[in-house]
């Protein structure tokens, strides 16, 4: 909210660099996913269904998805996952992070999962397409 209210504000990027998901977000976060630290989980989680954009945002979105991939989930967060990376596939504001979203899909997909993104491939332009097939290739259930 702070960001969409004044992204350039010295308050915002005070509050950015001192919070978890600042500057310090690799030591707070990821290392901690790393360490299956279910509050570091949660928050990672969160960080992916906010879909904040800043500076180097796209690479953090990457390490967490990595990370999350051996971490201890539970249905409900792999659910939530499941719905990041399906509203990844038709947002044009996806970037580096993408890839790594379709190995956690491997992991976590469910058969409801892959029947979504088939549907969502078949009814798409052809950049969303794309990103289905790549998503589709990685998951065994397809």
């Amino acid at each position: 909210r702070r960001f969409e209210q004044s992204p350039h504000s010295d308050e915002f990027m005070q509050l950015r660099r001192a919070s978890n998901w600042g500057e310090r977000i690799r030591e707070e976060v990821i290392k901690r996913i790393e360490q299956h630290r279910p509050e570091a989980i949660e928050d990672g989680i969160l960080f992916l269904e906010e879909n904040p954009r800043y500076f180097r945002t796209g690479y953090f979105k990457a390490a967490i998805a990595s990370k999350l991939k051996s971490a201890p989930l539970t249905p409900d967060q792999q659910h939530r996952l499941l719905q990041v990376i399906l509203r990844a596939i038709t947002t044009a504001d996806v970037g580096p992070e993408f890839n790594e979203y379709a190995r956690l899909a491997a992991i976590i997909a469910t058969p409801e999962f892959v029947k979504n993104v088939v549907g969502t491939r078949d009814n798409s332009n052809d950049w969303s397409r794309h990103r289905c097939e790549r998503l589709l290739s990685h998951c065994p259930t397809a």
